[in-house]
């Protein structure tokens, strides 16, 4: 794909060219984190889509962390100081494009559609602490150094290819929605199937399932898991552990009658299963 293109989420100038049966090929991913990403989980959804060639790759949020600028910073500080001191906004942007969105695009090749999603920290940016003044500065000098205020410009999301979409919600082919999320709880599958029909959320970092017949249809919510580290996280002390897990979705769906197959592919000590066959770090 030619650097400098770039296209409207989901726009009809976006669809990707699909078998002669309609069907589109997606792989999701969600929650990185930039800097706390796992690199191994990482590599072996790399390791899948070089194989698998998707149509689409999506980004559903959390790939930048922003942990710096954020009101969690002082928690963060207090368990883990040396993270903020050698993490900054500015090194984060570098590590997103050189570790995760130029490896990301040699896997999946130059015909496959990379479209990412705004999540909760990527927000912390848009919408920044105006009494943290630290956070303000930090923004305002990465701002200028990098010569642009726009996150896809600071993100370099046109040296890849990729899109970035503002929406809360977006929609594949009228039956599939995509949200980042908004609940963390051990119920946020279900509650947000009752709100939008069938789709997926990251944010949890879980890999819960809600299913339920709706309209005379059956509808499932299907959460994205996580590939950040899920161990001595950042901002809990030492010995707490989530209930986290890795992983990432895969959907097929048809463009013509929005029929749609998704499944869940756990990383489990940096090993996943897909389509048969074993992938390891």
């Amino acid at each position: 794909m030619p650097s400098g293109i770039r296209r409207s989420f989901f726009s009809a100038n976006g669809v990707p060219k699909t078998r002669s049966n309609g069907w589109e090929r997606i792989l999701i991913f969600s929650d990185t984190h930039s800097v706390f990403l796992d690199k191994r989980a990482w590599h072996v959804f790399l390791k899948v889509c070089k194989d698998y060639r998707p149509d689409r790759v999506i980004g559903n949020g959390d790939i930048l962390d922003c942990m710096g600028i954020s009101e969690h910073a002082n928690k963060i500080g207090a368990y883990f100081p040396e993270v903020l001191a050698d993490y900054s906004f500015d090194y984060e942007l570098d590590m997103t494009y050189n570790e995760i969105l130029k490896p990301l695009r040699a896997a999946i090749g130059d015909g496959a559609l990379l479209e990412l999603r705004l999540g909760n920290h990527e927000m912390r940016f848009l919408r920044p602490n105006r009494a943290n003044a630290k956070a303000l500065a930090e923004i305002h000098e990465t701002c200028i150094r990098r010569k642009t205020t726009q996150l896809e410009d600071l993100m370099r999301l046109d040296k890849v290819g990729a899109t970035l979409s503002y929406n809360g919600a977006d929609v594949l082919y009228n039956t599939f929605t995509l949200i980042h999320g908004v609940k963390t709880n051990a119920g946020a599958a279900k509650a947000n199937l009752m709100r939008y029909g069938s789709g997926t959320s990251g944010h949890s970092h879980r890999g819960n399932v809600a299913c339920q017949k709706m309209r005379g249809v059956q509808a499932v919510w299907v959460e994205s898991m996580c590939l950040r580290s899920i161990e001595q996280i950042e901002y809990l002390p030492h010995g707490d552990s989530p209930d986290w897990v890795q992983g990432f979705l895969s959907l097929t769906i048809n463009r013509d009658t929005g029929k749609f197959f998704c499944k869940q592919h756990y990383i489990i000590k940096a090993e996943c299963e897909f389509n048969g066959k074993i992938y390891g770090a």
